[in-house]
């Protein structure tokens, strides 16, 4: 069944509120009279579809004004395309208007783009600004694309270049049919901690010990270096209450746990709790605009 005629039979069956996580769906919802907040239930009103990507994000992420990028020539083009991995990129700048801030937000032009999806990722982009301040303040551009060695692949969701200051995420996590409705949240959250905690070793490297220690704490052992890296319950424990891509390394360890600190709302599992603590510790809330 497809997800035109899934709310067609909705609506056959009297249902004018629905809710949903899958892209697919919440995407062809929204082109055919269906509206409602970013993440929450749709209901059908019968009213007309976003105009474009970037009136979608002014109207589901509070506080965010959206402008036309800057304008570049030929040279400028191929260099941008070459970049992003593919020719059909727009740009535009996301002002941040209780904060004052911006980036740079690359997407793929195209007319099938999930542009909730787009809204998710831009509003996690915002929030973590919002949270961590100068600690992710050299992010400047948030690029949907697939220009990142692997993404091609769809084996890797998404990048930070931290030398640069760049979030890149898979144009697969906003296009059909790979798009998943919770994946982008999941890994711009991720990509974000990158950006953090790499920052966090260079300049704050003794705070940074500890940070690991206290996290290790919860695992039973002396740092988190240990869970990772050691077989036995410890790493058991990593693998089974985040995820088994958190024993790959430390920094995946901890980009793990900020994605499922981040994207857990009412009911957050207890490490996540846990890391949460002690981010809290280590960087005094800015905002509480997560």
């Amino acid at each position: 069944m497809t997800a035109r005629e899934a709310l067609d039979k909705l609506l056959a069956e009297g249902h004018t509120t629905f809710q949903t996580d899958d892209a697919g769906v919440r995407d062809e919802a929204r082109r055919t009279g269906w509206s409602g907040p970013l993440r929450g239930p749709l209901q059908f009103d019968a009213g007309p579809p976003f105009p474009s990507v970037g009136a979608a994000i002014e109207a589901l992420v509070p506080g965010v004004r959206v402008t036309a990028g800057p304008r570049v020539g030929v040279v400028g083009r191929v260099i941008r395309s070459a970049l992003a991995g593919r020719t059909d990129t727009v740009e535009v700048v996301v002002h941040d208007t209780t904060e004052d801030g911006h980036f740079r937000l690359r997407y793929p032009d195209r007319a099938d783009l999930f542009a909730e999806a787009v809204a998710r990722a831009v509003d996690v982009a915002v929030a973590m600004h919002g949270r961590f301040g100068p600690a992710v303040g050299h992010v400047r551009l948030v690029a949907i694309d697939s220009g990142p060695q692997g993404f091609n692949t769809g084996h890797v969701a998404g990048v930070a270049a931290p030398t640069v200051g760049d979030v890149h995420l898979n144009a697969s996590l906003c296009l059909p049919p790979e798009g998943r409705a919770t994946s982008i949240d999941e890994t711009t959250a991720h990509e974000f901690w990158h950006q953090v905690e790499l920052g966090f070793n260079a300049r704050r490297y003794r705070e940074s010990i500890e940070f690991r220690r206290q996290l290790g704490a919860y695992f039973g052992v002396e740092t988190l270096e240990r869970a990772v890296d050691r077989p036995g319950a410890a790493r058991d424990r990593l693998i089974a209450e985040v995820s088994a891509y958190a024993a790959t390394n430390t920094l995946e360890a901890t980009a793990e746990m900020a994605r499922l600190w981040w994207t857990s709302r009412a009911d957050p599992p207890p490490v996540a709790r846990h890391f949460g603590e002690v981010v809290d510790r280590f960087f005094p809330t800015a905002s509480s605009r997560r």
